[in-house]
């Protein structure tokens, strides 16, 4: 089971790896750190899902690669 916190590496695992990341933001309007706020509620939004609902996410994005 892999573990991680990178959007790609996300594909492959239900399972998040807690990691700290100390950065000073310059972009405008904070633009990175919306983002990772954004992909971490995302996250957090599908792990309170229920299996059934899960498994049916991963075949409608798997039906969307073909």
């Amino acid at each position: 089971l892999l573990g991680a916190t990178h959007p790609f590496l996300l594909k492959y695992s239900d399972r998040l790896v807690p990691t700290y990341e100390h950065s000073k933001d310059q972009t405008w309007f904070k633009l990175s750190a919306i983002r990772g706020f954004l992909i971490e509620s995302v996250f957090a939004a599908y792990r309170g899902l229920s299996p059934d609902t899960k498994d049916k996410l991963k075949r409608l994005r798997a039906f969307g690669k073909k």
